[in-house]
Protein backbone atom coordinates (compact mmCIF):
# COMPACT_ATOMS: atom_id res chain seq x y z
CA UNK A 1 0.00 0.00 0.00
CA UNK A 2 2.92 2.38 0.74
CA UNK A 3 4.24 1.89 -2.79
CA UNK A 4 0.74 2.61 -4.07
CA UNK A 5 0.63 6.04 -2.41
CA UNK A 6 4.22 6.86 -3.38
CA UNK A 7 3.37 6.08 -6.99
CA UNK A 8 0.43 8.47 -6.89
CA UNK A 9 2.51 11.16 -5.24
CA UNK A 10 5.28 11.00 -7.84
CA UNK A 11 2.84 10.74 -10.75
CA UNK A 12 0.52 13.68 -10.14
CA UNK A 13 2.58 16.06 -8.07
CA UNK A 14 1.21 15.45 -4.58
CA UNK A 15 3.03 17.39 -1.92
CA UNK A 16 3.46 16.04 1.61
CA UNK A 17 2.50 18.31 4.48
CA UNK A 18 3.74 18.31 8.08
CA UNK A 19 1.48 15.43 9.12
CA UNK A 20 3.39 12.38 7.81
CA UNK A 21 0.30 10.23 7.27
CA UNK A 22 -1.53 12.72 5.02
CA UNK A 23 -1.03 13.92 1.47
CA UNK A 24 -2.18 17.24 0.09
CA UNK A 25 -3.96 17.26 -3.29
CA UNK A 26 -3.55 20.36 -5.41
CA UNK A 27 -7.20 20.86 -6.52
CA UNK A 28 -8.65 21.33 -9.00
CA UNK A 29 -5.83 21.25 -11.57
CA UNK A 30 -4.49 17.85 -10.50
CA UNK A 31 -7.82 16.16 -9.77
CA UNK A 32 -8.40 14.62 -13.19
CA UNK A 33 -4.90 13.11 -13.44
CA UNK A 34 -5.04 11.94 -9.85
CA UNK A 35 -8.44 10.33 -10.26
CA UNK A 36 -7.46 8.33 -13.32
CA UNK A 37 -4.11 7.17 -11.92
CA UNK A 38 -5.46 6.57 -8.41
CA UNK A 39 -8.38 4.56 -9.71
CA UNK A 40 -6.08 2.46 -11.85
CA UNK A 41 -3.74 1.75 -8.96
CA UNK A 42 -6.64 1.24 -6.55
CA UNK A 43 -8.20 -1.30 -8.91
CA UNK A 44 -4.89 -3.13 -9.37
CA UNK A 45 -4.35 -3.21 -5.62
CA UNK A 46 -7.74 -4.76 -4.86
CA UNK A 47 -7.68 -7.23 -7.73
CA UNK A 48 -4.29 -8.40 -6.57
CA UNK A 49 -5.13 -8.74 -2.88
CA UNK A 50 -8.89 -9.30 -2.56
CA UNK A 51 -11.07 -12.21 -3.43
CA UNK A 52 -14.33 -11.86 -5.33
CA UNK A 53 -17.06 -10.23 -3.24
CA UNK A 54 -18.89 -12.96 -1.34
CA UNK A 55 -21.93 -10.84 -0.64
CA UNK A 56 -23.23 -11.00 -4.21
CA UNK A 57 -26.84 -9.87 -4.28
CA UNK A 58 -27.37 -10.42 -0.55
CA UNK A 59 -28.40 -7.51 1.60
CA UNK A 60 -26.71 -6.43 4.83
CA UNK A 61 -28.74 -6.79 8.01
CA UNK A 62 -30.06 -10.27 7.28
CA UNK A 63 -29.65 -13.46 5.30
CA UNK A 64 -32.20 -12.81 2.54
CA UNK A 65 -31.68 -11.32 -0.92
CA UNK A 66 -34.20 -8.93 -2.45
CA UNK A 67 -34.58 -6.00 -4.82
CA UNK A 68 -36.70 -2.88 -4.37
CA UNK A 69 -39.04 -2.13 -7.27
CA UNK A 70 -37.66 0.97 -8.93
CA UNK A 71 -34.04 0.39 -7.91
CA UNK A 72 -31.58 1.94 -8.46
CA UNK A 73 -33.67 5.09 -9.02
CA UNK A 74 -36.89 6.18 -7.36
CA UNK A 75 -38.79 3.57 -5.36
CA UNK A 76 -41.96 2.37 -7.06
CA UNK A 77 -44.66 4.43 -5.27
CA UNK A 78 -44.50 3.19 -1.66
CA UNK A 79 -47.88 3.30 0.08
CA UNK A 80 -47.70 5.92 2.85
CA UNK A 81 -49.83 5.60 5.99
CA UNK A 82 -50.03 7.82 9.06
CA UNK A 83 -49.87 11.53 9.86
CA UNK A 84 -46.64 13.45 9.20
CA UNK A 85 -46.48 16.88 10.81
CA UNK A 86 -43.80 19.12 12.33
CA UNK A 87 -43.40 18.44 16.05
CA UNK A 88 -45.55 15.29 16.09
CA UNK A 89 -43.55 12.17 16.93
CA UNK A 90 -43.92 9.27 14.51
CA UNK A 91 -45.32 6.01 15.84
CA UNK A 92 -46.47 2.56 14.72
CA UNK A 93 -49.16 4.12 12.50
CA UNK A 94 -46.51 5.83 10.35
CA UNK A 95 -45.65 3.13 7.83
CA UNK A 96 -44.32 2.87 4.29
CA UNK A 97 -45.19 -0.22 2.24
CA UNK A 98 -42.80 -1.09 -0.59
CA UNK A 99 -43.00 -3.68 -3.34
CA UNK A 100 -39.88 -5.87 -3.50
CA UNK A 101 -38.81 -9.06 -5.25
CA UNK A 102 -37.29 -11.70 -2.95
CA UNK A 103 -34.76 -14.01 -4.60
CA UNK A 104 -33.42 -15.75 -1.46
CA UNK A 105 -35.54 -16.46 1.62
CA UNK A 106 -34.26 -15.41 5.03
CA UNK A 107 -34.16 -12.62 7.60
CA UNK A 108 -33.97 -8.88 6.98
CA UNK A 109 -33.31 -5.77 9.06
CA UNK A 110 -33.45 -2.39 7.35
CA UNK A 111 -32.95 1.24 8.36
CA UNK A 112 -33.27 4.18 5.99
CA UNK A 113 -31.06 7.21 5.99
CA UNK A 114 -32.15 9.89 8.47
CA UNK A 115 -33.67 13.13 7.22
CA UNK A 116 -35.63 15.93 8.90
CA UNK A 117 -35.16 14.27 12.29
CA UNK A 118 -36.74 10.93 11.34
CA UNK A 119 -35.92 7.59 9.76
CA UNK A 120 -37.78 4.39 8.90
CA UNK A 121 -36.95 0.82 9.88
CA UNK A 122 -38.24 -2.74 9.72
CA UNK A 123 -37.19 -6.33 10.32
CA UNK A 124 -38.58 -9.80 9.88
CA UNK A 125 -38.29 -12.94 7.79
CA UNK A 126 -39.16 -13.67 4.17
CA UNK A 127 -40.55 -17.22 4.05
CA UNK A 128 -41.14 -17.30 0.29
CA UNK A 129 -39.55 -15.86 -2.83
CA UNK A 130 -41.10 -13.62 -5.48
CA UNK A 131 -42.94 -10.26 -5.34
CA UNK A 132 -43.80 -9.25 -1.76
CA UNK A 133 -44.59 -6.23 0.38
CA UNK A 134 -42.07 -4.74 2.82
CA UNK A 135 -43.28 -2.43 5.63
CA UNK A 136 -41.00 0.14 7.28
CA UNK A 137 -42.14 2.08 10.39
CA UNK A 138 -41.31 5.71 11.19
CA UNK A 139 -39.11 6.85 14.09
CA UNK A 140 -38.32 10.32 15.41
CA UNK A 141 -40.00 13.75 15.29
CA UNK A 142 -40.13 15.89 12.09
CA UNK A 143 -38.34 19.25 12.39
CA UNK A 144 -39.40 21.10 9.23
CA UNK A 145 -42.22 21.10 6.69
CA UNK A 146 -41.55 20.04 3.10
CA UNK A 147 -40.46 17.04 1.05
CA UNK A 148 -37.43 15.13 2.35
CA UNK A 149 -35.51 12.25 0.70
CA UNK A 150 -34.79 8.83 2.22
CA UNK A 151 -32.81 5.79 1.05
CA UNK A 152 -33.02 2.27 2.55
CA UNK A 153 -29.45 1.49 3.65
CA UNK A 154 -29.06 -1.82 1.84
CA UNK A 155 -28.03 -3.13 -1.57
CA UNK A 156 -30.46 -3.16 -4.51
CA UNK A 157 -31.98 -0.01 -3.03
CA UNK A 158 -33.90 3.03 -4.28
CA UNK A 159 -34.81 6.51 -3.05
CA UNK A 160 -38.13 8.03 -2.03
CA UNK A 161 -39.51 11.23 -0.49
CA UNK A 162 -41.92 11.87 2.36
CA UNK A 163 -43.98 15.07 2.72
CA UNK A 164 -44.20 16.69 6.16
CA UNK A 165 -46.92 19.23 7.01
CA UNK A 166 -46.30 22.48 8.88
CA UNK A 167 -48.19 21.73 12.08
CA UNK A 168 -51.52 21.02 10.39
CA UNK A 169 -53.98 19.18 12.63
CA UNK A 170 -54.78 15.55 11.97
CA UNK A 171 -58.33 14.78 10.94
CA UNK A 172 -60.53 12.72 13.25
CA UNK A 173 -63.05 10.46 11.54
CA UNK A 174 -64.69 7.04 11.68
CA UNK A 175 -65.44 4.57 8.91
CA UNK A 176 -69.02 3.60 8.17
CA UNK A 177 -69.33 -0.02 9.30
CA UNK A 178 -66.19 -0.08 11.46
CA UNK A 179 -64.89 -2.26 12.96
CA UNK A 180 -66.79 -4.81 10.87
CA UNK A 181 -67.51 -4.78 7.13
CA UNK A 182 -67.48 -1.39 5.39
CA UNK A 183 -70.91 0.00 4.56
CA UNK A 184 -71.46 -0.08 0.79
CA UNK A 185 -67.84 0.33 -0.41
CA UNK A 186 -67.57 1.36 -4.06
CA UNK A 187 -64.98 -0.86 -5.76
CA UNK A 188 -63.81 0.24 -9.18
CA UNK A 189 -61.55 -1.40 -11.75
CA UNK A 190 -60.67 -4.87 -12.96
CA UNK A 191 -58.53 -7.14 -10.76
CA UNK A 192 -56.74 -10.11 -12.30
CA UNK A 193 -53.64 -12.06 -11.32
CA UNK A 194 -50.54 -10.69 -12.99
CA UNK A 195 -52.20 -7.42 -14.08
CA UNK A 196 -50.83 -4.29 -12.38
CA UNK A 197 -53.02 -1.73 -10.63
CA UNK A 198 -53.69 1.62 -12.26
CA UNK A 199 -55.52 4.87 -11.47
CA UNK A 200 -58.81 3.12 -12.29
CA UNK A 201 -58.32 0.63 -9.45
CA UNK A 202 -59.73 2.35 -6.38
CA UNK A 203 -62.15 1.92 -3.47
CA UNK A 204 -64.40 4.69 -2.12
CA UNK A 205 -65.22 4.39 1.60
CA UNK A 206 -67.83 6.37 3.54
CA UNK A 207 -66.55 8.18 6.65
CA UNK A 208 -67.91 10.53 9.27
CA UNK A 209 -65.57 13.43 10.06
CA UNK A 210 -65.68 14.94 13.54
CA UNK A 211 -62.51 17.08 13.29
CA UNK A 212 -61.38 18.58 9.94
CA UNK A 213 -57.73 18.16 9.00
CA UNK A 214 -55.25 16.11 7.00
CA UNK A 215 -55.30 12.34 6.62
CA UNK A 216 -53.10 9.62 5.15
CA UNK A 217 -54.59 6.13 4.98
CA UNK A 218 -53.19 2.77 3.92
CA UNK A 219 -54.54 -0.76 4.13
CA UNK A 220 -52.76 -3.98 4.92
CA UNK A 221 -51.08 -5.67 1.94
CA UNK A 222 -52.59 -8.89 0.59
CA UNK A 223 -51.86 -10.89 -2.56
CA UNK A 224 -49.19 -8.36 -3.56
CA UNK A 225 -51.50 -5.31 -3.51
CA UNK A 226 -52.68 -2.65 -1.07
CA UNK A 227 -54.74 0.55 -1.14
CA UNK A 228 -53.80 4.02 0.07
CA UNK A 229 -54.91 7.64 -0.12
CA UNK A 230 -54.30 11.04 1.43
CA UNK A 231 -55.95 14.44 1.51
CA UNK A 232 -57.68 16.85 3.86
CA UNK A 233 -61.20 17.31 5.20
CA UNK A 234 -62.31 20.96 5.35
CA UNK A 235 -65.65 20.28 7.09
CA UNK A 236 -67.26 17.78 9.41
CA UNK A 237 -69.96 15.23 8.63
CA UNK A 238 -70.47 12.40 6.14
CA UNK A 239 -67.80 12.28 3.44
CA UNK A 240 -65.96 9.82 1.18
CA UNK A 241 -62.26 8.96 0.96
CA UNK A 242 -60.75 7.31 -2.11
CA UNK A 243 -58.03 4.68 -1.75
CA UNK A 244 -55.95 3.92 -4.86
CA UNK A 245 -54.69 0.41 -5.59
CA UNK A 246 -50.95 -0.31 -5.60
CA UNK A 247 -49.02 -3.39 -6.76
CA UNK A 248 -49.73 -6.49 -8.86
CA UNK A 249 -52.05 -9.30 -7.69
CA UNK A 250 -50.13 -12.56 -7.61
CA UNK A 251 -52.92 -15.16 -7.38
CA UNK A 252 -56.64 -15.42 -7.92
CA UNK A 253 -59.04 -15.43 -4.97
CA UNK A 254 -60.84 -13.10 -2.56
CA UNK A 255 -58.74 -10.99 -0.20
CA UNK A 256 -59.67 -8.71 2.71
CA UNK A 257 -58.26 -5.21 3.24
CA UNK A 258 -58.62 -2.95 6.29
CA UNK A 259 -57.26 0.58 6.76
CA UNK A 260 -55.84 1.24 10.24
CA UNK A 261 -58.72 1.64 12.69
CA UNK A 262 -61.23 1.15 9.90
CA UNK A 263 -63.68 -1.29 8.38
CA UNK A 264 -62.87 -4.20 6.07
CA UNK A 265 -63.66 -4.69 2.39
CA UNK A 266 -62.88 -7.52 -0.02
CA UNK A 267 -61.36 -7.61 -3.49
CA UNK A 268 -61.91 -10.59 -5.77
CA UNK A 269 -58.97 -11.27 -8.07
CA UNK A 270 -59.78 -13.13 -11.28
CA UNK A 271 -57.47 -15.75 -12.84
CA UNK A 272 -54.74 -14.36 -15.10
CA UNK A 273 -56.19 -13.63 -18.52
CA UNK A 274 -54.76 -15.50 -21.51
CA UNK A 275 -52.45 -13.77 -23.98
CA UNK A 276 -54.37 -11.66 -26.45
CA UNK A 277 -54.32 -12.27 -30.19
CA UNK A 278 -54.60 -9.25 -32.48
CA UNK A 279 -53.43 -7.70 -35.73
CA UNK A 280 -52.64 -4.10 -36.55
CA UNK A 281 -55.03 -2.27 -38.88
CA UNK A 282 -52.23 0.00 -40.14
CA UNK A 283 -54.58 3.00 -40.13
CA UNK A 284 -52.94 6.38 -39.57
CA UNK A 285 -52.17 6.61 -35.84
CA UNK A 286 -53.48 9.42 -33.66
CA UNK A 287 -50.55 11.35 -32.18
CA UNK A 288 -51.22 13.75 -29.30
CA UNK A 289 -49.11 15.78 -26.89
CA UNK A 290 -45.76 17.54 -26.97
CA UNK A 291 -42.87 15.96 -28.87
CA UNK A 292 -39.79 18.18 -28.72
CA UNK A 293 -36.05 17.61 -28.52
CA UNK A 294 -34.72 17.92 -24.99
CA UNK A 295 -38.17 17.66 -23.36
CA UNK A 296 -38.99 14.40 -21.57
CA UNK A 297 -42.12 12.68 -22.83
CA UNK A 298 -44.98 12.03 -20.41
CA UNK A 299 -48.22 10.05 -20.34
CA UNK A 300 -49.81 13.03 -22.10
CA UNK A 301 -47.66 12.36 -25.18
CA UNK A 302 -49.43 9.43 -26.85
CA UNK A 303 -49.52 7.45 -30.07
CA UNK A 304 -52.77 5.52 -30.56
CA UNK A 305 -52.61 2.67 -33.07
CA UNK A 306 -55.57 0.63 -34.31
CA UNK A 307 -55.77 -3.14 -33.81
CA UNK A 308 -58.28 -5.90 -34.47
CA UNK A 309 -58.53 -8.24 -31.46
CA UNK A 310 -59.43 -11.86 -32.20
CA UNK A 311 -58.73 -13.24 -28.68
CA UNK A 312 -59.25 -11.10 -25.59
CA UNK A 313 -56.50 -11.09 -22.98
CA UNK A 314 -53.17 -9.62 -21.93
CA UNK A 315 -51.03 -7.63 -24.36
CA UNK A 316 -47.62 -5.99 -24.18
CA UNK A 317 -46.21 -3.96 -27.05
CA UNK A 318 -42.82 -2.23 -27.45
CA UNK A 319 -41.37 -0.35 -30.40
CA UNK A 320 -37.79 -0.22 -31.54
CA UNK A 321 -35.79 2.77 -30.36
CA UNK A 322 -35.07 5.89 -32.40
CA UNK A 323 -33.86 9.36 -31.39
CA UNK A 324 -33.42 8.14 -27.82
CA UNK A 325 -37.10 7.17 -27.51
CA UNK A 326 -38.88 3.82 -27.21
CA UNK A 327 -42.68 3.58 -26.98
CA UNK A 328 -44.54 0.84 -25.11
CA UNK A 329 -47.98 -0.20 -23.88
CA UNK A 330 -49.51 -3.05 -21.90
CA UNK A 331 -52.93 -3.97 -20.61
CA UNK A 332 -55.89 -6.24 -21.10
CA UNK A 333 -58.34 -6.46 -23.98
CA UNK A 334 -61.69 -7.29 -22.40
CA UNK A 335 -63.36 -8.06 -25.73
CA UNK A 336 -62.71 -8.70 -29.41
CA UNK A 337 -63.02 -6.48 -32.47
CA UNK A 338 -61.62 -3.07 -33.39
CA UNK A 339 -59.73 -1.40 -30.52
CA UNK A 340 -56.77 0.90 -29.93
CA UNK A 341 -53.45 0.57 -28.14
CA UNK A 342 -52.06 3.73 -26.55
CA UNK A 343 -48.27 3.88 -26.72
CA UNK A 344 -46.35 6.19 -24.37
CA UNK A 345 -42.77 6.89 -23.36
CA UNK A 346 -40.86 8.67 -20.61
CA UNK A 347 -37.65 9.06 -22.67
CA UNK A 348 -36.17 12.39 -23.75
CA UNK A 349 -35.84 12.93 -27.53
CA UNK A 350 -32.27 13.73 -28.50
CA UNK A 351 -32.90 15.91 -31.58
CA UNK A 352 -35.55 17.48 -33.74
CA UNK A 353 -36.75 15.76 -36.90
CA UNK A 354 -38.92 12.85 -38.04
CA UNK A 355 -38.19 9.31 -36.85
CA UNK A 356 -39.84 5.98 -37.60
CA UNK A 357 -41.06 3.37 -35.09
CA UNK A 358 -42.45 -0.17 -35.51
CA UNK A 359 -44.45 -1.91 -32.73
CA UNK A 360 -43.58 -5.50 -31.87
CA UNK A 361 -45.72 -8.32 -33.24
CA UNK A 362 -45.68 -7.50 -36.96
CA UNK A 363 -46.81 -3.95 -36.31
CA UNK A 364 -47.12 -1.18 -38.86
CA UNK A 365 -44.43 1.51 -38.78
CA UNK A 366 -45.37 5.09 -37.98
CA UNK A 367 -43.51 8.40 -37.91
CA UNK A 368 -43.16 10.88 -35.05
CA UNK A 369 -41.93 14.39 -35.72
CA UNK A 370 -40.04 16.12 -32.92
CA UNK A 371 -39.76 19.90 -32.80
CA UNK A 372 -36.32 21.36 -32.36
CA UNK A 373 -35.75 21.87 -28.68
CA UNK A 374 -34.61 25.00 -26.87
CA UNK A 375 -30.89 25.70 -26.54
CA UNK A 376 -29.27 23.09 -24.32
CA UNK A 377 -29.06 24.10 -20.64
CA UNK A 378 -25.77 25.05 -19.08
CA UNK A 379 -23.68 22.00 -18.26
CA UNK A 380 -24.14 20.68 -14.73
CA UNK A 381 -23.83 17.71 -12.38
CA UNK A 382 -26.60 17.95 -9.77
CA UNK A 383 -27.56 15.66 -6.88
CA UNK A 384 -28.75 15.52 -3.28
CA UNK A 385 -25.87 14.78 -0.89
CA UNK A 386 -26.99 13.77 2.61
CA UNK A 387 -30.25 15.66 2.10
CA UNK A 388 -28.67 18.82 0.60
CA UNK A 389 -29.32 19.66 -3.05
CA UNK A 390 -25.91 20.41 -4.60
CA UNK A 391 -25.32 21.75 -8.13
CA UNK A 392 -21.83 21.45 -9.64
CA UNK A 393 -21.93 23.87 -12.58
CA UNK A 394 -18.55 25.70 -12.54
CA UNK A 395 -15.81 24.72 -15.01
CA UNK A 396 -17.75 21.77 -16.45
CA UNK A 397 -15.92 19.48 -18.85
CA UNK A 398 -16.49 16.16 -20.57
CA UNK A 399 -14.15 13.76 -22.35
CA UNK A 400 -15.55 11.41 -25.00
CA UNK A 401 -13.43 8.40 -25.91
CA UNK A 402 -16.32 6.19 -27.06
CA UNK A 403 -15.00 5.36 -30.53
CA UNK A 404 -12.45 2.64 -29.76
CA UNK A 405 -11.57 0.23 -26.97
CA UNK A 406 -11.22 0.83 -24.10
CA UNK A 407 -14.34 3.04 -24.20
CA UNK A 408 -14.31 5.80 -21.56
CA UNK A 409 -16.55 8.81 -20.89
CA UNK A 410 -15.51 11.25 -18.14
CA UNK A 411 -17.51 14.21 -16.82
CA UNK A 412 -16.71 16.66 -14.04
CA UNK A 413 -17.64 20.08 -12.67
CA UNK A 414 -16.83 22.30 -9.66
CA UNK A 415 -19.22 23.53 -6.99
CA UNK A 416 -17.52 26.92 -6.84
CA UNK A 417 -14.56 28.35 -8.70
CA UNK A 418 -11.64 26.24 -7.56
CA UNK A 419 -13.86 24.56 -4.94
CA UNK A 420 -15.44 21.15 -4.40
CA UNK A 421 -15.39 18.92 -7.47
CA UNK A 422 -17.55 16.02 -8.67
CA UNK A 423 -16.32 13.59 -11.33
CA UNK A 424 -18.05 10.65 -13.03
CA UNK A 425 -16.16 8.14 -15.17
CA UNK A 426 -17.80 5.27 -17.06
CA UNK A 427 -15.65 2.54 -18.60
CA UNK A 428 -16.29 -0.43 -20.90
CA UNK A 429 -13.22 -2.23 -22.18
CA UNK A 430 -15.00 -4.19 -24.91
CA UNK A 431 -18.13 -2.40 -26.13
CA UNK A 432 -19.20 1.21 -26.75
CA UNK A 433 -20.98 2.87 -23.84
CA UNK A 434 -24.72 3.12 -24.53
CA UNK A 435 -27.96 4.55 -23.10
CA UNK A 436 -30.38 2.56 -20.97
CA UNK A 437 -27.71 0.45 -19.24
CA UNK A 438 -26.82 0.58 -15.53
CA UNK A 439 -23.06 1.02 -15.12
CA UNK A 440 -22.18 0.27 -11.48
CA UNK A 441 -18.94 0.37 -9.53
CA UNK A 442 -19.91 -3.02 -8.06
CA UNK A 443 -19.70 -4.53 -11.54
CA UNK A 444 -15.92 -4.39 -11.23
CA UNK A 445 -15.87 -7.38 -8.92
CA UNK A 446 -17.93 -9.55 -11.28
CA UNK A 447 -17.04 -8.03 -14.64
CA UNK A 448 -13.86 -5.99 -14.57
CA UNK A 449 -14.45 -4.71 -18.11
CA UNK A 450 -17.52 -2.55 -17.40
CA UNK A 451 -17.95 -0.20 -14.44
CA UNK A 452 -18.31 3.38 -13.22
CA UNK A 453 -16.17 5.39 -10.82
CA UNK A 454 -17.20 8.42 -8.75
CA UNK A 455 -14.90 10.97 -7.13
CA UNK A 456 -16.22 13.73 -4.84
CA UNK A 457 -13.54 16.17 -3.65
CA UNK A 458 -14.51 18.31 -0.64
CA UNK A 459 -11.17 20.00 0.05
CA UNK A 460 -7.54 19.06 0.75
CA UNK A 461 -6.82 15.39 1.32
CA UNK A 462 -8.04 12.28 -0.39
CA UNK A 463 -11.55 12.70 -1.86
CA UNK A 464 -14.62 10.56 -1.36
CA UNK A 465 -14.94 7.77 -3.88
CA UNK A 466 -17.15 4.87 -4.91
CA UNK A 467 -16.15 1.75 -2.99
CA UNK A 468 -15.55 -1.20 -5.32
CA UNK A 469 -14.25 -3.47 -2.58
CA UNK A 470 -17.40 -3.69 -0.45
CA UNK A 471 -21.10 -4.15 -1.17
CA UNK A 472 -21.71 -0.52 -2.17
CA UNK A 473 -23.35 -0.12 -5.57
CA UNK A 474 -23.09 3.27 -7.26
CA UNK A 475 -25.08 3.40 -10.51
CA UNK A 476 -24.76 5.66 -13.56
CA UNK A 477 -27.20 5.53 -16.50
CA UNK A 478 -27.12 7.56 -19.71
CA UNK A 479 -30.51 8.66 -21.07
CA UNK A 480 -29.04 10.66 -23.96
CA UNK A 481 -25.58 10.04 -25.39
CA UNK A 482 -24.18 11.55 -28.56
CA UNK A 483 -20.66 12.40 -29.67
CA UNK A 484 -21.03 15.85 -28.09
CA UNK A 485 -23.57 15.46 -25.25
CA UNK A 486 -24.08 13.17 -22.24
CA UNK A 487 -27.29 13.33 -20.20
CA UNK A 488 -28.23 10.87 -17.47
CA UNK A 489 -28.81 9.93 -13.85
CA UNK A 490 -26.79 8.54 -10.93
CA UNK A 491 -27.14 7.55 -7.28
CA UNK A 492 -25.32 5.60 -4.58
CA UNK A 493 -22.81 6.06 -1.77
CA UNK A 494 -19.27 7.43 -1.66
CA UNK A 495 -16.70 6.72 1.03
CA UNK A 496 -13.86 8.93 2.30
CA UNK A 497 -10.18 8.24 1.64
CA UNK A 498 -10.78 7.47 -2.04
CA UNK A 499 -13.46 4.89 -1.26
CA UNK A 500 -11.50 2.96 1.39
CA UNK A 501 -12.72 4.78 4.51
CA UNK A 502 -15.78 4.42 6.72
CA UNK A 503 -17.28 7.91 6.46
CA UNK A 504 -20.18 7.75 3.98
CA UNK A 505 -22.10 10.31 1.96
CA UNK A 506 -25.44 9.21 0.49
CA UNK A 507 -26.11 10.57 -2.99
CA UNK A 508 -29.59 10.44 -4.56
CA UNK A 509 -31.55 12.14 -7.35
CA UNK A 510 -28.37 12.66 -9.35
CA UNK A 511 -28.65 14.14 -12.85
CA UNK A 512 -26.10 15.46 -15.32
CA UNK A 513 -25.90 17.18 -18.68
CA UNK A 514 -22.33 17.65 -19.91
CA UNK A 515 -20.92 18.68 -23.28
CA UNK A 516 -18.36 16.15 -24.51
CA UNK A 517 -15.18 16.84 -26.46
Amino acid sequence: MLLFFLFIQNSVGLHPINTPDLLYLNYPTMLKNFTFIALTCFVLFFTGSCTKDSIGSSNPGGTSSYTFDGSPGSCASPAVAGFYSVGTALNASNTLTFTINVTVKGTYSINTTASNGVFFSGSGTFTTTGPQSLVLTGNGTPVKAGNFPFVPVTTNTCNFTVSFLSGAPAAVFTYAGAPATCTAPVINGAYAAGVGMGAGNYVDLAVNVTTPGAYTVSTNPADGISFSGSGAFSTTGAQVIRLIGNGIPSTQGTFAFTPAGGCSFSITVAPPPPPAAFTYTCATPTISGTFAAGTALTSASTVKVGVNVTVAGLYSVTTGGANGVTFSASGVFSGTGAQTITLTSTNTPAAGGTFSYTPSGAGCSFDVTYASGPPPPADFIKCTIDGVVTNFAINPSGSNDNTSAPYIITMDADLTSGGDNFQIMVNDDNNPIVTGVDYTNHNFLSSATKYCSITYATGPGFPYGSNIANSNTFTVRFTTLTSTLAVGTFSGKVYDNMGTGTSIKNIINGTFSITLF
